[in-house]
């Protein structure tokens, strides 16, 4: 069966909901990282604490992260978190 060479494999629209970040020096995949990182924004929460939290929780409904690194990822997401929020401001 000839496969039709026109038609990417996977969607734009997938790439687009894929963003990378940096977790304990090491480059990590995130899929629908600006879905939560709006879903977050709208929330209207200051403390960093419950950003972080809800930025974890929400993280891992789509993405695997080790029990072992939550921290890291908390940290990494909240920074992100922060950096995408100043430049929508």
């Amino acid at each position: 069966m000839e496969q039709d060479r026109g038609v990417a494999c996977c969607s734009a629209d997938a790439a687009r909901r894929f963003h990378r970040i940096s977790v304990e020096g090491n480059l990590v995949g995130i899929i629908e990282f600006r879905k939560v990182m709006m879903e977050v924004r709208d929330m209207g929460l200051e403390d960093d604490d419950e950003i972080r939290a809800q930025l974890i929780m929400r993280t891992k409904i789509y993405n695997y992260v080790p029990p072992k690194a939550e921290k890291g990822y908390g940290d990494a997401l909240l920074e992100e978190y922060k950096n995408t929020i100043a430049d929508e401001g």
